[in-house]
């Protein structure tokens, strides 16, 4: 503890003016909810951005924009002895700071979460991490929070990088973590076969944020030695010799003097010196403060890559059809740098793969190989001479060239691409047609879904219900205005009858159908939408705003629909 009081003299404690600024940098671009969760390990740092956030929001109180409400929540793996100790320390200290608190276990073999790992298992720390992701965002729907509170600060920003680069990283992975990010659909479920877990479309409308990411970890410490807050140690995170990640933090906590697993430093500094950048050189043997300054400027320049794609997403799509995007090539044609391409080209892939939002899926695992195959595609300078084929590079996402004219748009045709007046070429991105086998008539897809049990299953708990089709389009149901033969089919179909989500159009939108038994289907709802921004939104959902654009059409077929149900295609075009 003189090691620590002693520290604490050096280096002064985060000041309100200073947590202020940082707090509104982790805000989330729909403002802050009512409700903010911190989760809380029982460590210096959960501790400190506990206490930083309960004194922020009670002196602030009055303002507008700010959560009215902070709780603290605990995930228990239950993986060390100390496990329910440090769950107990995480409550006191909530209560000593009048903050509700909640404890969850963690639900292993259950709920989509893998089985408990061996102790000192290869893949305990991925399980737990996992785990931990999954139990925190129950914890989140629990206590009806929208925004997670996480204490990362500038030593795990610097851990990240370095561990991304070590593992092949390129400049964009080591600017590290952001001070806020939606938190996503997930990391989908760690068992084959199952579905995608943990209701993936509120993972749409949640928020993590970071607001110490910018601060080193001892500026945390000297807060929590200047408040008198208490705190437990995880001993693992000073094992070097148990992850990669211990060393490097190690050899933070050791401010760059060599430990006892230098032999394993050594071979991390090998791989970060190979970094290929024009903006910094990061070298280990400099020291921590360069090393922090490298990886701040790295993050930067991935924010501002970003915000320039957000720029250019903005003035040159188009309105095409709900699950696609579009645009000329004259409109993308301005854009030479070859980070900024492949970032814009990343940022499609999200937007219109069926692998869950946020996923490394969704974006070809940002494989180099399929990037650049989709790069030197879409910036061809003449993609109808000869034609280039519809084709796919990964992340479940086709790619084809199109001719547009005014409000419409077509394929081209080999036999007469070329195009006449008023005409001008393009880029589509779209859905992957499934593989033909699952086409069959008795073959399980995703596409393909009997409604009819969970719609019974959700008639008693409430008025409306959701359901999100193929990681892309959430359906809702008003339950209160089905009409009364529909819901005799819910209730109690006939042998083989029901309702069904079928795939539709080129576009594989959600149709909803009475499947009937020796007559054909009955389309009872197919008409789907763009999901607007909500009203507070700032930056890029509001600045692209599609809805607000005249569509382009393929062809302008009415599709049926009914008041009872709602189709929305949730995926954003947002960096966030």
């Amino acid at each position: 503890m003189s090691l620590l009081r002693a520290l604490s003299s050096r280096v002064p404690p985060i000041t309100r003016d200073e947590f202020a600024k940082f707090f509104q940098k982790s805000r989330p671009p729909v403002g802050w909810p009512e409700t903010i969760a911190v989760g809380n390990s029982g460590g210096p740092d959960s501790t400190c951005l506990l206490f930083l956030i309960n004194r922020h929001l009670k002196e602030n109180a009055g303002q507008p924009d700010i959560p009215r409400r902070v709780v603290s929540v605990h995930v228990n793996h239950g993986l060390q002895a100390a496990s329910n100790d440090m769950a107990r320390q995480c409550e006191e200290v909530a209560k000593s700071l009048g903050v509700e608190h909640h404890t969850h276990s963690v639900p292993w073999d259950e709920q989509g979460i893998s089985p408990k790992p061996e102790e000192n298992s290869p893949i305990m720390e991925y399980s737990a991490r996992i785990a931990r992701y999954r139990t925190l965002f129950f914890a989140m729907l629990h206590t009806k929070a929208d925004v997670l509170a996480m204490g990362h600060h500038l030593d795990d920003q610097v851990e990240t990088a370095v561990m991304r680069i070590y593992k092949g990283s390129t400049e964009e992975g080591a600017g590290g973590m952001r001070f806020c990010r939606r938190w996503g659909m997930g990391f989908g479920s760690q068992r084959p076969n199952a579905d995608i877990g943990w209701n993936a479309h509120e993972g749409m409308r949640r928020w993590i944020a970071r607001p110490l990411l910018g601060l080193p970890k001892e500026r945390l410490l000297a807060t929590c030695e200047e408040n008198q807050l208490e705190y437990v140690t995880d001993e693992t995170n000073t094992m070097a010799h148990v992850t990669i990640r211990n060393a490097i933090r190690m050899w933070l906590k050791n401010k760059g003097e060599q430990s006892e697993d230098s032999a394993r430093l050594d071979r991390i500094e090998r791989k970060v010196s190979h970094l290929k950048s024009d903006l910094v050189s990061l070298d280990l043997s400099s020291g921590v403060e360069q090393l922090y300054g490298a990886v701040m400027a790295l993050n930067a320049q991935a924010q501002d890559i970003e915000s320039q794609v957000d720029s250019i997403l903005s003035r040159c799509t188009l309105r095409s059809p709900p699950g696609t995007w579009m645009t000329t090539c004259r409109g993308i044609s301005f854009v030479r740098d070859e980070k900024l391409r492949r970032a814009l080209v990343l940022r499609i892939l999200r937007f219109i793969s069926f692998h869950p939002w946020g996923s490394l899926k969704a974006q070809v695992k940002r494989r180099n190989m399929g990037l650049m195959q989709i790069s030197e595609k879409l910036w061809d300078p003449n993609p109808l001479s000869p034609v280039i084929p519809e084709f796919c590079a990964g992340g479940g996402v086709q790619w084809a060239p199109v001719i547009i004219q005014g409000s419409n748009f077509r394929f081209p045709r080999h036999s007469s691409p070329f195009l006449t007046e008023g005409q001008s070429v393009g880029w589509m991105a779209f859905r992957q047609r499934p593989p033909t086998m699952v086409w069959r008539v008795d073959a399980r897809d995703s596409l393909r879904v009997d409604l009819t049990p969970i719609l019974a299953s959700h008639l008693q708990l409430g008025t409306v219900f959701e359901y999100l089709y193929d990681c892309r389009f959430l359906l809702t149901f008003d339950l209160a205005k089905i009409p009364g033969d529909i819901l005799r089919i819910i209730r109690d179909p006939d042998h083989g009858e029901g309702l069904w989500l079928k795939p539709c159009t080129k576009w594989f939108w959600p149709r909803l159908v009475w499947k009937r038994v020796g007559h054909e289907d009955v389309v009872l709802h197919s008409k789907v939408t763009l999901q607007s921004p909500p009203p507070a939104t700032v930056g890029f959902d509001s600045q692209l705003n599609l809805s607000s654009k005249p569509e382009v059409f393929w062809h302008d077929n009415p599709q049926p629909e009914v008041p009872w149900v709602k189709a929305e295609f949730i995926r954003t075009l947002s960096s966030l």
